[in-house]
C-alpha cells in the first residue's frame, strides 16, 4: 500500500471516530433530544444548554438525576416555555457550566412529581468531557 493511500485511509478512519463525539466551538454549545447517547467536549468555563420537549400542562418535568458537581453546575433554575400553539408541548431549557477539567454524565428523567411510585416516562443522557 501507498504512503498516500495510508494516510487517505487514517484520515477517512480518523473522522468515523470523530462523528460521535460533538466539541463546543464557541462558549455555549445546545443540546436536544437528538443528542441523546452522545459524547460531548467543552472548554472549561463554558457554558451547556440542553432543551427537551415538555409537556407541563399534564404535568410532566424533566429532572436532573445524575450529573456531578465538581465537573458541572446547573446555571439557575431550568425554564419553561410553553408551547406555540394550545395544547402544544412545550420545551424545558437546561443551563448548565463546566467548573472543572474530567468527565461527567449529565442524566435527565421525564416524570410526573405527584406520583412517586410511577418510573420516569423517559430519560436523556449524555457524557460530557471537560477539557
Amino acid at each position: 500500500m501507498s504512503r498516500l493511500t495510508f494516510l487517505l485511509a487514517a484520515a477517512l478512519l480518523s473522522l468515523g471516530f470523530l462523528s460521535g463525539c460533538q466539541t463546543a466551538t464557541e462558549q455555549q454549545l445546545r443540546l436536544t433530544e437528538a443528542d441523546h447517547g452522545r459524547t460531548v467536549r467543552i472548554k472549561k468555563g463554558a457554558g451547556l444548554e440542553v432543551v427537551m420537549p415538555s409537556d407541563a400542562a399534564a404535568g410532566y418535568t424533566w429532572q436532573v438525576a445524575d450529573l456531578n458537581p465538581s465537573f458541572m453546575r446547573i446555571d439557575g433554575t431550568p425554564t419553561y416555555t410553553p408551547g406555540e400553539t394550545a395544547g402544544a408541548p412545550g420545551k424545558a431549557t437546561f443551563r448548565l457550566m463546566s467548573v472543572n477539567r474530567g468527565q461527567t454524565t449529565l442524566r435527565l428523567v421525564y416524570l410526573q412529581p405527584a406520583e412517586k411510585d410511577r418510573p420516569p416516562e423517559k430519560s436523556y443522557a449524555v457524557m460530557i468531557t471537560i477539557y
